[in-house]
């Protein structure tokens, strides 16, 4: 590609760069929505949902609490700002000093989107070892006769919901980061217990289904937050998607990729136009009825997570495109918050039967982020850019672009890598792979300059440190000859290990 400006980009490249335009905008204006509500809520105060233009909290006990602190860890990964570290770490401290009872509810929401995402992004020891707590403490609740994650009730039932899918998580984290093999046994076993129970025969799904506790046989099926038993609550479709897709990537289990398409297929057959579902879609005043922005954003990200999972060109494809669509439409202005109300996203359905909708959600909001940050695992359309000259610092910088993720241009500490391109040109944005990127994070500067003279930093972020791939950090277009990696350790040790740069 010969490009030498905007204008000269193929009509295709040049929609790309103006989609990434507005939701590099959309990430701005969410950063500056959450730094507001994170100055103006005291430090044990956690995001639910809006009322009035306000948000209505709960304590660090509270299902969502760990929504706040996610957004905050996920900003951080997104631009490396370490402002978004700094109050992730008081935010999550109220939740981390307390250890939870098996008996709580949603305990792997509160811990996995703080202190497991605290981290990977940090290699905080102490928010490790809470995350294991909780971890083990969930479990504790696993009823093996119906192969579900759920206190029993007095009435000798255990009841699940579809939102359980993203408990689960923290039961993968914590057996992949030093805890028993036997978390990720009981995490397995409730997805698979979901994926039978909780789908229809045509891909939709029910909200809940009730269990005996002593046999495991199914006493109820129903749908509490939808119009009917028989209908499909958006969100929990939603859910359905991004649960379904994690456990896939957990398990490599054919039942879960089969699960995740056919819930994922139904959802894009049933949506309207402009990829935001009502909040059921059987509500009976469509296309009047409410819209819950919220269920967009979990299926954005789920669709992003199966995109990259699907062994099925075709579907990866459509499925990737669906998520682009949502997140592009999210992040205009029917849907992003710019006015008082202090959310992300806007026009939200936290409960139809209790008159709460056309609101602001905590995980809207953090979903939202999430499905930002996943973005940069996709591949971009267009082809790299032929480099034809490697300077660094120190060490081999050769092997950063030898198209090969087993080697690495290797350094310790404060150092950069620059790499020559062909002809001066317009770049948009740049490939990279951490070595060790599953379980290490690093911050990563790009900077661009026409004579390896003058500098100008294009992007900061902080790479996710639970992603071994490489990772797309997009920045405004920038006419350069010359593009410098800048990087200085990892969460892990003062150890650089670039696998792969490019630059588009």
């Amino acid at each position: 590609m010969g490009a030498v400006g905007f204008l000269s980009l193929p009509h295709a490249a040049r929609a790309d760069v103006a989609a990434d335009a507005q939701l590099r905008s959309a990430e701005s204006a969410a950063a500056n929505r959450v730094r507001a509500t994170e100055l103006q809520l005291p430090y044990w105060a956690f995001t639910y949902y809006t009322r009035d233009n306000a948000w209505i909290t709960l304590g660090p006990d509270g299902w969502t609490s760990g929504y706040l602190p996610g957004e905050l860890w996920r900003l951080y990964a997104l631009r490396g700002d370490g402002w978004f570290r700094t109050h992730a770490n008081t935010r999550l401290a109220p939740i981390a000093r307390h250890d939870p009872a098996w008996t709580e509810l949603d305990i792997g929401i509160r811990y996995f989107y703080s202190c497991a995402s605290d981290y990977d992004l940090t290699g905080d020891a102490a928010a490790r070892s809470q995350a294991l707590v909780a971890a083990n403490s969930m479990a504790i609740g696993f009823n093996p006769a119906a192969g579900v994650v759920s206190p029993a009730s007095a009435t000798n039932t255990a009841t699940v919901i579809i939102d359980d899918l993203m408990n689960v998580q923290l039961l993968w984290w914590a057996a992949d980061h030093g805890g028993s093999p036997v978390l990720r046994s009981v995490a397995n076993a409730h997805t698979l217990t979901t994926a039978r129970d909780f789908v229809r025969a045509d891909g939709s799904t029910y909200q809940f289904v009730s269990y005996e506790t002593s046999t495991g046989a199914v006493v109820d099926r129903g749908t509490r937050q939808g119009c009917s038993d028989d209908s499909t609550w958006s969100r929990g479709q939603a859910w359905a998607i991004h649960g379904f897709a994690n456990g896939y990537r957990e398990t490599h289990n054919p039942v879960l990729l089969a699960a995740a398409r056919k819930v994922a297929d139904w959802y894009l057959a049933h949506l309207p136009d402009d990829m935001v579902p009502y909040w059921d879609f059987e509500a009976p005043d469509i296309p009047n009825a409410p819209r819950d922005s919220s269920a967009a954003a979990v299926a954005a990200s789920g669709l992003i997570d199966l995109s990259m999972l699907d062994p099925d060109v075709a579907n990866r494809t459509r499925y990737e495109a669906a998520a682009r669509a949502t997140l592009q439409s999210l992040s205009s202005p029917n849907y992003l918050s710019t006015g008082p109300n202090p959310a992300v996203l806007l026009h939200g359905t936290m409960s139809y039967s209790a008159g709460s909708y056309d609101v602001g959600q905590s995980f809207g909001d953090y979903f939202y982020l999430e499905a930002l940050q996943r973005l940069r695992r996709l591949t971009p359309a267009q082809k790299p850019w032929r480099i034809v000259r490697t300077v660094a610092s120190s060490g081999s910088p050769s092997r950063a672009i030898d198209r090969s993720e087993s080697t690495s241009w290797t350094s310790k500490g404060k150092q950069w890598i620059d790499v020559k391109l062909e002809r001066r040109t317009t770049v948009s944005a740049v490939g990279v792979g951490v070595r060790w990127g599953a379980s290490r994070s690093a911050t990563l500067k790009v900077q661009v300059s026409y004579d390896r003279k003058h500098w100008r930093t294009v992007r900061v972020a902080r790479s996710g440190g639970d992603w071994a791939g490489v990772e797309t950090y997009r920045f405004t277009p920038s006419r350069t000859r010359w593009v410098r990696l800048a990087v200085s350790g990892t969460s892990h040790n003062s150890a650089n290990g670039i696998t792969m740069l490019r630059v588009y």
